[in-house]
């Protein structure tokens, strides 16, 4: 239910045209909107003051993200892009223009493609690593991938990804990698063991976010029996995990590379997690990789790959035009 119940479509947003309602984040709620040029389309993340504040959401927290956002934006094609900010004069809230995506989460498409699609997986998995590997080597840590916050710009495949909802995206200091950042937040089901654990943390917190990410959406199922809810809480459960916890649930997915890829990101011990960059070097996505070059060697020499290198993967993807069933 949006919390805006007196805006209308077609009322104006400072300068922008309000269009329907698409969604909710960990700190506001998003609409379409458009300017005066019909060819071009946004979003909206609205947040209301008021609510947060009686929901004890800081706000400090509301321009955390923002300056997060403004930050992370213009690293690379593969976030969500915040094109403006600002108040509005009298209702006490933000409004954040960001890139508007039309083709849904991945969560919306998996409900819709119980049969994997290995040539999609493959290509979301890669766009998600190569953008944790610019969001890591710019000192920050996302805590909440998830498929709800990957997004695809368009409903045709193979599509553009954008990484979004930076509500709980954290700096983390690159000297300490893993012991750097603190705080029990996320979504349960991605959250690893060190953080469940009330220990610090740092980027490898999202390698094993990736990790549920590929292994869920290689098999539709989370890799635990629902059963673990019933004697202790699941923040327990995922705490006391030990090292090849995994095993028994690999065996749903059929691809050699993909095991591999996953269980390198599961590893309990952070210090021995795969790192993004190893991830988008990794054979599991060997197929992607190949029409990426430009986007893979800029990660080696240190600068960053944007949206011109993207548009080439994406078009090369078109061309290959069939399901990865091998490696």
């Amino acid at each position: 239910m949006p919390i805006f119940p007196n805006r209308r479509p077609g009322d104006n947003l400072g300068g922008y045209i309000l269009g329907r309602y698409l969604g909710e984040g960990s700190s506001g709620q998003v609409f379409a909107v458009r300017d005066g040029d019909p060819d071009k389309k946004y979003a909206a993340k609205l947040l209301n003051k008021n609510v947060l504040l009686s929901k004890n959401y800081p706000t400090r927290s509301i321009e955390k993200e923002i300056l997060a956002m403004k930050e992370i934006s213009e690293m690379s094609g593969n976030f969500v892009k915040l094109i403006e900010c600002f108040q509005t004069e009298y209702e006490s809230k933000f409004v954040l223009i960001i890139t508007r995506a039309d083709g849904g989460d991945v969560f919306e498409w998996r409900r819709h493609h119980m049969v994997p699609d290995y040539r999609v997986i493959n290509n979301v998995v890669f766009q998600v690593s190569h953008g944790l590997a610019v969001l890591h080597k710019g000192g920050y840590v996302h805590r909440d991938i998830k498929h709800d916050n990957v997004l695809f710009l368009t409903k045709k495949q193979p599509s553009s990804v954008i990484i979004a909802d930076f509500g709980l995206t954290t700096k983390y200091n690159i000297r300490r990698p893993y012991d750097s950042a603190h705080g029990f937040c996320g979504s349960l089901d991605y959250i690893p063991p060190e953080a469940c654990r009330d220990m610090p943390y740092g980027p490898s917190f999202d390698m094993w976010s990736l990790g549920i990410f590929t292994i869920s959406f290689l098999t539709n199922h989370f890799p635990w029996d629902p059963s673990c809810h019933k004697d202790r809480t699941f923040r327990e459960y995922i705490g006391s995990l030990t090292e090849g916890w995994i095993d028994p649930y690999l065996d749903a997915v059929k691809l050699k590379s993909a095991r591999d890829f996953i269980s390198k990101c599961l590893i309990v011990n952070p210090r021995n997690r795969m790192t993004a960059i190893e991830a988008v070097h990794h054979p599991f996505l060997e197929e992607v990789r190949e029409v990426a070059d430009f986007s893979v060697m800029s990660l080696k020499e240190g600068s960053i790959g944007g949206n011109s290198a993207f548009r080439s993967v994406m078009s090369a993807m078109a061309e290959i035009g069939r399901s990865i069933i091998t490696n």
